[in-house]
């Protein structure tokens, strides 16, 4: 029992230990060729600063005098009232963990920088090319240049919805659902940018089809622009009245019956 109780403590202890660790550590992102700027949490007067990368020495200002190492020469400033570190024309071999060293003290915070580009305009990529409205299936790729871009996150949209994340592809079904969907959109996301795709058309797509029955006239506030095949072509005004001789559906997602109060969902 006494065994177990020391076991539980010291786990307690060693969870603390690594939180306090992770929260004194924090991230950052920066384009690669832009400028990285730290500044320490410090308050107080300054007499001595020394920054490091991995351990390895980038700036010190101590007794009055600068010193910059390295690649680090000629493209970085530190300023001696604030502490704070600018690097101009970052690259990727400037990424890592940054620390600082104040009055001879090494503080706490910690900067784990991580140095990349920025995510392209992706495109929604339909595959097999061969898909179409007859298929069972299909899958749908969300194709942008990630190279150099650091942890990217995908999402999809459906029509104007919400952006939801997923994978850099996603499998469709030829179903009921899938085909009420008009349009596909894809997003890619990382620390420092975001761009979207425009819109792809839902290959299984299916636009809804208005039925009039054989005999009704209705008068409509909207041109009918056509009538389906198997009807007479009828072109007409607002305020015309329209009399449908055989049973045919009309592709307009708009109509306002205003000859009667019908319900036009009865029709369906």
């Amino acid at each position: 029992m006494e065994r177990q109780m020391c076991f539980l403590i010291l786990s307690v202890l060693l969870l603390t230990v690594l939180n306090s660790a992770l929260a004194q550590t924090k991230p950052s992102g920066v384009e690669l060729g832009a400028a990285l700027t730290l500044r320490p949490t410090f308050s107080g007067s300054i007499t001595g600063i020394v920054w490091k990368l991995n351990g390895d020495l980038v700036a010190e200002w101590l007794n009055n005098e600068f010193e910059y190492y390295a690649t680090f020469r000629d493209r970085t400033t530190l300023d001696p009232t604030t502490g704070e570190l600018v690097v101009k024309n970052v690259a990727v071999a400037d990424a890592g963990l940054y620390t600082v060293e104040i009055n001879s003290n090494v503080q706490s915070q910690k900067y784990q920088v991580e140095v990349m580009k920025k995510v392209s305009k992706p495109t929604v990529v339909i595959r097999p090319l061969t898909c179409n409205k007859d298929a069972e299936s299909c899958s749908l790729a969300c194709v942008g240049e990630t190279k150099d871009a650091g942890t990217v996150t995908y999402s999809w949209r459906e029509d104007d919805g919400e952006w939801k994340e997923g994978k850099e592809s996603r499998d469709i079904m030829n179903d009921p659902v899938i085909r009420k969907i008009r349009t596909f959109s894809c997003r890619l996301k990382n620390a420092i940018s975001v761009n979207e795709s425009e819109p792809h058309e839902n290959p299984f797509f299916q636009e809804k089809h208005l039925i009039w029955p054989e005999g009704f006239k209705f008068r409509s506030a909207l041109s009918l622009s056509h009538i389906h095949e198997g009807s007479e072509r009828v072109n007409t005004q607002s305020n015309d009245v329209v009399n449908i001789k055989n049973t045919q559906s009309y592709s307009g997602q708009q109509c306002e019956n205003t000859w009667q109060q019908h319900s036009l969902s009865k029709l369906l």
